[in-house]
Order: C-alpha cells, then sequence, then structure tokens
C-alpha cells in the first residue's frame, strides 16, 4: 500500500473509538453487573480453594476491565478526542514519519510524553490524558509505568477561585439560574436538557428531580433550599414548555454551585461527632468511628460523618465517598 493511502493517526484513534461508543448505554449497570459477575467467580473460586483464598482478578480491575472496551459519554468522548490528538501532533514535531505512522508504534512514545506532561500541565489534565491513552490502547494507563501526580483539591482553580473567565458570566442578570443549581446540584448538561416531566412531588410533600446522568445513571435528586426558593424552581419547571433552561452561558461555573449543593445536603444531615456511635477503634490516644470518613491527601485531619456524605452522594449521582470529600464538600469537618 502507497504512503500516500495509508490512514493518519487521528482517522486510526478515530476507527477506535467508533468501535468503542455506546452512549445512551449505562455504566452504572454494566458496573454493577461486573461486579456481581466477579462476586459469583469469588464464590466458585473460594469452593474450590478454600475460605481463605480470593479469586486473582481485584474487583476493581474486574470491573474496569468490563468497561474499558466503552465510551459512555459524549463529553468523555470529545474529551478523549482532543488528548489524543495533543499526543499526536506532539509525535509528529518530534518523530520522522516513518516512526509514527501507526497507532502501535506510538505507543511507545506515550510514557515520554506523559513524563514531560507532568511537568507543565495539572494533574488533574495529565491523568485525563493518561486515561484516554489508556482507552485506545485498551490498556489501564498503569502498564504505560508513569508515576502520576496525585490530584489535590487545593490546586484546583475553576469552581474555587474567580478565574478571568467568569468575567463573561454576570450574577445579577443571571440570580434565577444561580438559585436554580443551588436548589438542584445539576451538571451542566443535566440542566440544558432538563424537562418538566423530571419533576417528582414526594409522599412527605417536598419535590424533587428524577434525572438521567453520567452513563444513564438513574438518581432522585431533592429540590432544596427556603420554602420560598424551592416554590420558585419548581414554578420554572412547571411553566416551562419542553426544556426548562436550553442552553446555558458557557462562562458560568455550573460545577461551583453544584458543590454548594452537596454541601448543603450535607449539613442538613451531619450528626456531631458525638453523636456518632462509637463502633470503631482507639489508636495512639484517638478514637476512629466506623461511620466517620478520615480524609488523606491535602485534606488529611479532616472528619465527615459518613452517613450525611451518602445523602450528598446518591443527590450528586456518585457512588464514591472520597469523591465528595475532595470535589464537592466546602466545610472543614469534624476537627
Amino acid at each position: 500500500m502507497s504512503h500516500k493511502n495509508k490512514e493518519t493517526l487521528s482517522k486510526q484513534c478515530a476507527d477506535v473509538m467508533m468501535r468503542l461508543q455506546c452512549q445512551g448505554r449505562s455504566k452504572h449497570n454494566d458496573k454493577k453487573a461486573a461486579a456481581e459477575e466477579w462476586k459469583k467467580l469469588n464464590e466458585a473460586w473460594k469452593k474450590e480453594h478454600g475460605k481463605g483464598s480470593k479469586y486473582p482478578v481485584p474487583k476493581w480491575q474486574y470491573i474496569n476491565n468490563a468497561i474499558r472496551d466503552k465510551i459512555y459519554g459524549n463529553g468523555t468522548y470529545a474529551s478523549y478526542e482532543k488528548c489524543t490528538n495533543r499526543f499526536f501532533k506532539w509525535c509528529e514535531n518530534n518523530y520522522p514519519r516513518k516512526k509514527r505512522e501507526t497507532l502501535e508504534q506510538v505507543r511507545e512514545y506515550v510514557p515520554i510524553w506523559l513524563n514531560q506532561r507532568i511537568a507543565t500541565v495539572s494533574a488533574s489534565t495529565v491523568k485525563t490524558e493518561a486515561a484516554a491513552l489508556g482507552k485506545i490502547f485498551q490498556c489501564d494507563y498503569g502498564e504505560f509505568g508513569v508515576k502520576l501526580p496525585e490530584r489535590k483539591s487545593s490546586d484546583a482553580k475553576r469552581s474555587r477561585n474567580v478565574v478571568a473567565r467568569d468575567k463573561g458570566f454576570s450574577l445579577e442578570n443571571n440570580k434565577d439560574l444561580i438559585e436554580f443549581c443551588r436548589s438542584t446540584g445539576l451538571r451542566r448538561f443535566e440542566l440544558e436538557s432538563l424537562c418538566s416531566d423530571q419533576l417528582e412531588r414526594r409522599l412527605d410533600g417536598s419535590y424533587g428531580l428524577v434525572i438521567k446522568g453520567k452513563g444513564g445513571r438513574i438518581r432522585h435528586s431533592p429540590i432544596i433550599g427556603s420554602p420560598e426558593s424551592v416554590q420558585r424552581v419548581v414554578n420554572r419547571i412547571e411553566s416551562s414548555d419542553g426544556l426548562v433552561w436550553g442552553k446555558v452561558n458557557s462562562h458560568m461555573d455550573v460545577h461551583s454551585y453544584r458543590a454548594e449543593y452537596a454541601t448543603a445536603i450535607y449539613i442538613m444531615h451531619e450528626r456531631s461527632f458525638s453523636e456518632i456511635p462509637y463502633d470503631g477503634r482507639y489508636k495512639d490516644g484517638r478514637v476512629y468511628k466506623k461511620q466517620v470518613y478520615y480524609c488523606r491527601g491535602d485534606r488529611q485531619g479532616m472528619m465527615f460523618d459518613k452517613e450525611a456524605m451518602r445523602y450528598a452522594s446518591e443527590a450528586l449521582g456518585h457512588s464514591r465517598l472520597n469523591v465528595v470529600a475532595e470535589h464537592y464538600l466546602r466545610v472543614s469537618g469534624f476537627q
């Protein structure tokens, strides 16, 4: 085959991504099914090898393997496309054509590129880029042999501090939208696709929203705030014909209001440290309770009520408590 008939790296990558694309399918359900499969395999393994043994593939790895050949969301697809194109551009600038004609050839350059990116971009960015390349080469990004930096909430600029991009969004002119976000905690795409039929009136008289979130996961999120605020949100939803908001200004920091929502939910359900029963252990003169979440990393020393965290996590559409602790809660917790 002549050189001019060979596909570019971007085209080869696009072909792979098209095969992985499965928008509309539930990532949450796929992970749940994989977890059930692993449980059955683990039980069978114990029967064959004894109670003290464990299935040789860890649960987290089995689940990751089950979803590795799938890209669930349009946002993820677009993000991975940008990441891989940056890598291909770098390959073009650093290697002769004959050494970068196929995906198989450029795979060996991934560790070099990632190490360079660690020195120039944030931990969050380089981890997304590593995940994108892992998806294309169908491997865990740990197989690239690069120790990626730890994400730190203190390093985040957006959603925590005023940045230049925020200047394109008027707080005064968008008070209704801001109130709506603080009361519902929706992601940007959830907010833009929200319709009136997603409103639900609960048996206790409160209101909530039925949301199809990331990975097709369905959740029931409460609408919170003062009675007047909740009523304004409900009125907005009930009076809409079609989409409640539609396209939202790209300069709006939706995630910051989502964090405020999560924090408010947490505070509504938080117990004092003394109210949480002792069901743990003492170590080095300190009380450790199973129902208390102990932070690590740059939030080490902070403690949160796990029960209250679960309420916030379910309302946000997340499963892991560490995500809530590291990215959403704007309180210091127990000291």
